[in-house]
């Protein structure tokens, strides 16, 4: 009786010691994980021979590499993958209903099939609008085909929920009205929305963060999403602080992982001094096809600090389970502002705006070998 009695205690501390109880404002329940500087060794990028002046996005599906570019004429450039040949030029600047007014810019490429055709939604930040791209179309026609148009909610950012603009979940920033109340921030809001409405709003932080001011209180809430492909499971790692937001919506389940010993929420004081601001967090995530995993590009990890000052080179790219699991990960000599997933050759292909190259990072038995 003792021996079970003591072996219930021991599982008790040791599940205690990994679900963090203290953190501060931040009310999901919390796992501590460990993911920091464990990576493989370096992987170099390979460039593919391809120059693309502007660009500052990417997508893969089948044969077709999509590139978003800041080119008036056509900021979307489609490619034939394996030829690398241009095989048609869309979305021109201007103000027509198949046109975008400024530049393309979508942190996550969400990408889904209607009725065979490949749509992408993309938006135009200043006529605050998401319209839908058929690529399949605009390629069989000629010219850029639009389907679905939607207005973009004020400050705000959104991963979609179907095959459709009409429902997602929205991150909307805690954003300062210098004019009206100037030193007051509002919380941040994370919801489902549907046509731009909230119906249904996940609590997550129950007060702000510790700060001097709201001057970068907002930062500190930002984080670029990620929807499973096959759930309505949202992933968002923050890029100021070592955490994973989950937003299971199926199973109304909100969690978080972080970084063992680092700072946590209720630890962190923002300065106005920019110079005191601790460095971690991650950004750019993205679903890993032939997987259950998701991939994290590591912004203030030790490999990338070093690296930067340097030569500006190099992040660590970290690998989890859709259960915040830390998986792996691998060291890229490369700061990639685009990256993006493909299948078929199980590589990454990055680029940056600096050079407007295109590279390849070969994953494949990292993630099939060694994961």
């Amino acid at each position: 009786m003792r021996k079970i009695l003591l072996l219930s205690l021991i599982c008790v501390t040791l599940y205690s010691c990994k679900t963090k109880t203290d953190n501060g404002p931040l009310v999901l329940e919390t796992r501590e994980i460990d993911f920091r500087d464990k990576t493989a060794d370096e992987i170099k990028v390979q460039p593919i021979g391809l120059e693309v002046p502007g660009i500052i996005n990417l997508a893969i599906h089948d044969s077709l590499l999509i590139c978003v570019t800041t080119n008036p004429e056509g900021m979307v450039q489609v490619y034939n993958k394996h030829t690398l040949q241009p095989i048609g030029s869309f979305c021109q600047k201007g103000r027509a209903a198949n046109e975008f007014q400024g530049i393309i810019f979508n942190y996550n490429m969400q990408q889904y099939l209607r009725n065979g055709d490949l749509i992408l939604p993309l938006n135009d930040g200043n006529a605050k609008t998401q319209k839908e791209l058929n690529v399949s179309a605009s390629l069989r026609e000629g010219h850029t085909v639009i389907e679905g148009t939607t207005r973009i909610p004020e400050h705000s950012e959104s991963v979609l929920l179907g095959d459709n603009l009409d429902r997602a979940f929205t991150f909307f920033e805690p954003w300062e009205d210098l004019l009206r109340s100037p030193g007051v921030m509002p919380m941040p809001i994370y919801a489902v929305t549907e046509n731009g409405q909230i119906v249904k709003e996940i609590p997550v932080f129950k007060e702000h963060l510790k700060s001097e001011s709201t001057r970068r209180l907002d930062y500190y809430y930002r984080g670029q999403m990620l929807k499973h492909p096959d759930r309505n499971l949202v992933v968002m790692p923050l890029s100021s602080m070592d955490y994973i937001l989950f937003f299971d919506l199926d199973n109304d389940r909100s969690y978080a992982v972080h970084q063992q010993g680092s700072p946590s929420a209720s630890d962190i004081y923002i300065y106005d001094d920019d110079d005191k601001n601790h460095k971690c967090g991650m950004g750019a995530p993205m679903h890993i096809p032939g997987t259950d995993m998701f991939m994290c590009e590591s912004i203030w990890g030790k490999y990338p600090q070093q690296a930067f000052k340097e030569d500006r080179m190099g992040v660590e790219l970290l690998f989890f389970d859709y259960d915040g699991n830390y998986k792996g990960g691998v060291k890229v000599n490369y700061n990639p502002q685009a990256i993006v997933y493909d299948p078929e050759t199980k590589s990454l292909y990055v680029s940056n705006m600096s050079d407007e190259q295109i590279y390849t990072v070969p994953l494949g038995t990292v993630l099939f070998g060694t994961l």
